[in-house]
């Protein structure tokens, strides 16, 4: 993706553009077509448009004529492929544009709205507006009835993507934000076409007076709320077919008129078409927006995902997907103690193998150490493989099987209880904890029982020579196995948690910026969006770093214990092979045994 070639180059933000000069006299689109990457067809196709100060522009077409398009240039998302748009006589591509987007007032037909509160949406077009703006903001587009019925008011949630508002109530937000801004240019995309006719008609003075004085251009879906526009551009195939006011192009028997016609209903009363704007708003069926789930949720019940559920009961739930598979497990542990035996007791005949040879005995006293070396040195790659083989394909098939319940588990809970799950955090809590899971299994169930085997059979070798050796083993393994690792898990709890809010907060806000890059870009909200984002990657670093360090903690203080366990048993043993009651080869082979031994802890 970041390899492609952006239609903004030479357009960036914080370029040293011109300044565009206040008031904005005329904006001029002088044979202006655009081509879409990979695409032949032109999306737009030689524009010649002049828009003068405080014009009403309304553009018309079928679905795919070219007004989003026309719209996404004008606030210069992309430059034109061919042709100059000109605002007061000065090439666009050229000036900055943070500055040209500053004198723009958008209202999209889909807003991206944010998982905040109802008065940070608002304040997009208005960082730094204090609360009195806000609430006249949303006054003036007949949103502050709405608000002040919720509990907590301006500093409500509004969920994710707006879930808790309606299709009209998010639209009166967009206009909330334009209001806010107060920019001497509107870009209306069709700013009532989810609004019931009361709140439309309620609108209608305040649009006016939003529109008043300001270079207006709407891009309209449905013609009755264009037949007061000044000029009405009508688009085809990306051309510029017909311009002229309603009465002058209705009475043409051109594509304007047939767009009418079929908004209308056809031809009434004689042949005339509907003309007024009581016969078009007439003509207009309403959809009603039936209530779902998400506009029954109750007022708190978006506060923060619950923390870590009670550890026992998690561990009863997962080891239950065992049970029909407790024979591969019985086996994956056989072979992993014979992997990990094999491994201690190829070091331990080696080292006796080599200390004995360098006291240059017959040969035949080597014979079982050379075969025993050669034996385990085999067994313990066959049994490696197997283990493997078998561990895997256990673990997939209980994660096949989990993800089967889960998936099953989480339709039932759509969408209301999820709300409080933002939809980046879901997915990255699935892939995360689906890998969790695969360690789990891999690592975190068998291997208990494989170092308490390895445990025991060294533990047994080294009791035949002297108990209290195996007392020291049996203490370490205690140690590394059982206290380590609760002192590991009590140390990273809080900070584990920290960063799964964090990463939840990081992931929503990436999901965020994305969809909402063209109402960011279009506010100048990219910079403090792109702040905040850098906050959160710093905490989330931080949150990594501690349980880094945590994790180097527990693998140091293993190694500590291992070693001291060897040299604590070789302590106790040199006196003894001095003593002639060991035989000194046995030295070497106890220490690197109890070496090996610890693989199963590690």
């Amino acid at each position: 993706i970041l390899d492609q070639e952006p239609l903004r180059k030479g357009m960036e933000e914080g370029s040293e553009g011109r300044g565009l000069s206040s008031p904005i006299e005329s904006i001029n689109l002088e044979g202006i077509s655009f081509f879409y990457p990979g695409e032949d067809k032109p999306a737009l196709k030689d524009l010649n448009i002049t828009i003068k100060k405080g014009e009403h522009i309304a553009l018309v077409g079928e679905s795919g004529a070219g007004k989003s398009t026309l719209a996404s240039l004008l606030l210069g998302f992309f430059p034109p492929t061919e042709g100059t748009l000109l605002v007061n006589g000065k090439v666009l591509t050229e000036a900055d544009m943070e500055s040209w987007r500053g004198k723009i007032a958008w209202v999209p037909q889909d807003p991206a709205l944010f998982q905040d509160t109802i008065a940070a949406n608002i304040r997009l077009a208005q960082p730094e507006a204090d609360p009195g703006a806000v609430a006249g903001a949303a006054s003036a587009a007949h949103l502050a009835g709405f608000i002040a019925s919720l509990p907590e008011g301006y500093e409500t949630p509004i969920g994710e993507g707006g879930s808790r508002l309606s299709g009209g109530q998010a639209q009166r937000l967009a206009l909330a934000r334009a209001f806010l801004k107060d920019a001497p240019i509107l870009l209306l995309d069709e700013p009532t076409s989810q609004l019931d006719p009361l709140v439309e008609s309620q609108l209608a003075d305040s649009t006016q007076e939003l529109m008043r004085g300001c270079t207006t251009i709407t891009i309209a879906h449905r013609l009755n709320t264009i037949y007061q526009a000044d000029r009405i551009l009508v688009l085809k195939d990306g051309s510029l077919v017909e311009e002229g006011s309603h009465q002058e192009l209705i009475q043409k028997d051109g594509l304007y008129r047939e767009l009418v016609q079929a908004y209308t209903g056809g031809v009434q009363k004689g042949g005339a078409v509907s003309t007024t704007q009581d016969e078009l708003v007439a003509a207009d069926p309403e959809i009603i927006r039936i209530k779902t789930s998400t506009d029954l949720i109750e007022p708190g019940s978006f506060d923060e995902p619950p923390d870590i559920q009670n550890q026992t009961s998690i561990f009863s739930r997962l080891l239950g997907f065992f049970r029909p598979h407790w024979g591969e497990v019985a086996l994956s542990v056989l072979l992993g103690f014979l992997t990990i035996g094999s491994s201690v007791s190829l070091m331990g005949a080696s080292a006796w193998l080599i200390s004995t040879a360098a006291l240059h005995p017959p040969l035949g006293t080597l014979q079982v150490a050379i075969v025993g070396v050669r034996f385990f040195g085999i067994l313990r790659g066959v049994s490696r493989y197997a283990e493997r083989l078998v561990s895997h394909n256990l673990t997939f098939k209980i994660l096949t099987r989990i993800r089967v319940w889960f998936y099953k588990s989480l339709v039932p809970l759509a969408p209301a209880r999820l709300m409080k799950y933002k939809s980046g955090d879901l997915l990255s809590r699935i892939i995360s904890d689906i890998k969790i899971l695969e360690d789990f299994y891999v690592r975190s169930l068998s291997p208990p029982l494989i170092a308490a085997l390895v445990g025991l059979g060294t533990s047994i070798f080294l009791g035949y020579y002297r108990i209290e050796f195996a007392l020291i083993l049996i203490g370490s393994f205690t140690l590394s196995g059982l206290a380590l690792p609760l002192l590991i898990r009590t140390l990273s709890r809080d900070p584990g948690i920290q960063l799964v809010k964090t990463r939840a907060q990081l992931v929503d806000n990436l999901v965020n910026f994305t969809q909402g890059l063209p109402d960011l870009i279009a506010f100048g909200g990219i910079e403090d969006r792109e702040s905040k984002l850098e906050r959160l990657n710093r905490d989330y670093n931080q949150a990594q770093l501690g349980l880094a360090r945590i994790s180097g903690l527990g693998g140091s203080l293993v190694a500590i214990i291992r070693d001291l366990a060897m040299w604590l048993i070789l302590i106790l043993a040199i006196p003894l092979v001095s003593a002639g009651q060991l035989p000194g080869a046995l030295l070497a082979t106890m220490g690197l045994m109890v070496l090996a031994s610890f693989e199963a802890v590690v």
